[in-house]
């Protein structure tokens, strides 16, 4: 990964640290020393989530709380998760979703946090992942932002649609 960032993004100053918990909660760990001296709120982007960059902007452009990119799915697995959240966009909870036609709000990999993330606990899944969404759950005003141009990368299916838009020039 060092190798082919350095080469192909040789204008891009990258600093890399070994992640030695699991989950994007423990990468975002392994990184703490680099974010300390950095600005008040910074992006975290899984490394299983691609967006536009009107999506981005989107999550980035808010002043002063912390968000979390949410897309509206229609459909999707007979089981999982649904975000809650006030008439004012602000995170409440999980609910659970027991039908495949459920239309759900799933949170997406994207978040701007604060330095004042890093004082709270992670929770820790049963898998043994240090969850951001779990933990960001307990913070108040968490505020939800819809985006439309996400692709979740977690199967083979998934890659090949990802490597083909972008081969074509045209993800979203």
């Amino acid at each position: 990964i060092e190798n082919f960032l350095n080469s192909s993004y040789s204008r891009l100053p990258f600093e890399f640290v070994w992640q030695s918990r699991r989950g994007t909660g423990g990468g975002l760990l392994s990184a703490h020393k680099l974010l300390v001296d950095g600005p008040e709120r910074f992006l975290v982007v899984g490394s299983d989530d691609i967006f536009g960059a009107s999506e981005l902007a989107k999550i980035t452009s808010g002043k002063g709380h912390e968000r979390w990119g949410v897309h509206l799915q229609m459909t999707g697995p007979p089981s999982g998760w649904n975000l809650t959240f006030d008439e004012n966009n602000r995170l409440t909870g999980f609910t659970t979703i027991e039908k495949s036609n459920q239309p759900r709000h799933v949170g997406t990999g994207a978040y701007v946090l604060h330095h004042s993330f890093f004082s709270d606990s992670f929770i820790k899944l049963k898998n043994g992942e240090l969850s951001i969404p779990h933990t960001l759950i307990r913070r108040s005003g968490v505020e939800i932002i819809p985006i439309d141009h996400w692709l979740q990368v977690n199967t083979p299916a998934q890659k090949q649609l990802a490597e083909r838009a972008l081969t074509n020039g045209k993800l979203f």
